[in-house]
């Protein structure tokens, strides 16, 4: 905040442009390299269009190379598409079509808008064209390299993280055709890319791409790739003993030992399967018939590891409800029912009442702790820059999903502030504004 001057009274934008930079990174990756801003987009962007001959074997009517606003404006152009879904951009500069046109777009844009539009789709590349491209399968992220590169490297430069972390998987939605697009009905993104992302309160801290080979000093340990991402991820923290919420996907007695035994000592809990998953055959419970629900909900069976000094107290439980539900937990300290007070409709008075329920203390700190990654991912799609945009090249969806990251996080630290300084929701711009 120091460095890009930010304070309670900065505006949004000023944020923005912190995550997003305007101009040349000051930080530089591995390679020295300097990472991404719009600046280097242009470039690149440029780059390209003159090694396609742009002007000559193709867009004839090339208006010259790109400067740094107009990239700019460009992206924009995306971000303002998530506040209004259209079913296409040129509609906002057709002043025939009175429901989409906006005349301050247009005039900003100038009156060769939609072939710039077209050209900058065509031409813009994160990535250096002189450099040759390398195995698909040892860099399948080549193109967007730089964006994923740099959403890691925010994490540590802008977020302190808390005691309570997130782990699950971010979709990122693609309609075309791709070698490593994942089938995926059970989410509204439908169809696309996967990575496995670490956050805090809707902060996405450092990402993984699945279709990224994992980390091999982990695989070689005997882990899956699943847990080899995973631990990667945890290696990235600043500090020790956190705890990470996980669902059933990640959840094993294994995983949580090597989290604990790793750099950072992550302590792990959630829901896990009870099939190869460290599941001792005591807490297991299976399912009743429906009559007997009634007298079984409730029951609890619960067991904790004593005598592994490299896994001390680890909880696995078990609690029927509809149907049985088990737990691995290195964070509990205890099993116990906590009461809970909520508001409920009653039939028979005709209103909305205060009732009071018991919950075992372990379900309920999952259920109140696990949903940084879904806060994250409900922040970036509330205004979704993609909508309606079918996306014929991949790697433009994982840049638009990027774009999102980097403002949702930006939106996430604005907010932040502004409760650390204590000022009234109704003086704070909103997530939409």
């Amino acid at each position: 905040m120091k460095e890009h001057y930010l304070s309670k009274d900065s505006l949004p934008v000023k944020f923005a442009e912190a995550f997003f930079p305007m101009y040349t990174n000051k930080e530089v990756d591995a390679n020295g390299d300097p990472h991404l801003s719009m600046e280097c987009i242009a470039q690149k962007t440029n780059m390209r269009a003159n090694m396609a001959f742009a002007g000559e074997a193709m867009y004839t009517d090339w208006s010259g190379p790109f400067t740094i606003k107009e990239i700019r404006q460009h992206i924009g152009l995306y971000v303002l598409n998530g506040l209004g879904p259209l079913p296409g951009l040129e509609r906002k500069f057709n002043p025939e079509d009175a429901a989409n046109y906006n005349p301050f777009v247009s005039s900003n844009f100038g009156s060769n808008a939609v072939n710039q539009l077209q050209q900058f789709k065509a031409f813009m590349m994160l990535q250096d064209p002189l450099k040759a491209v390398p195995n698909q399968q040892a860099s399948p992220l080549f193109k967007v390299l730089s964006m994923i590169k740099w959403i890691r490297r925010l994490g540590p430069l802008s977020w302190e993280c808390g005691i309570d972390l997130g782990l699950d998987k971010q979709t990122i939605g693609f309609q075309g055709h791709h070698v490593n697009k994942l089938w995926i009905n059970y989410k509204k993104e439908g169809d696309g890319f996967h990575c496995d992302a670490l956050c805090d309160a809707g902060f996405t801290f450092s990402v993984f791409f699945r279709n990224k080979l994992p980390p091999a000093h982990y695989t070689r340990a005997g882990y899956s790739p699943l847990h080899a991402r995973s631990l990667w991820l945890f290696d990235r923290l600043q500090d020790k003993l956190h705890h990470c919420w996980v669902d059933n996907l990640y959840m094993s007695a294994k995983f949580a030992k090597a989290a604990f035994n790793g750099r950072n000592k992550v302590m792990t809990a959630g829901v896990t399967r009870t099939v190869d998953r460290g599941v001792p055959q005591c807490v297991i419970q299976d399912v009743v018939d429906k009559k007997i629900v009634t007298t079984t909900r409730g029951t609890i069976n619960a067991a904790v590891l004593e005598g592994d000094k490299d896994c001390p107290q680890l909880v696995s439980m078990s609690i029927y409800d509809t149907k049985p539900v088990h737990f691995i937990s290195l964070v509990a300290e205890s099993v116990q029912w906590v009461k809970k007070q909520r508001c409920v409709w009653n039939k028979v008075n005709n209103r909305m009442e205060m009732i009071t329920l018991l919950q075992v203390n372990v379900n309920n700190d999952y259920n109140f702790k696990m949903n940084a990654v879904d806060i994250a991912d409900q922040l970036r799609n509330n205004y979704r820059m993609d909508h309606w945009l079918q996306q014929r090249k991949w790697w433009w969806s994982i840049f638009i999903w990027g774009v999102g990251v980097l403002l949702t996080n930006s939106y996430v630290v604005y907010r932040g502030v502004m409760e650390i300084n204590n000022i009234p929701v109704g003086q704070r711009l909103t997530h939409y504004l």
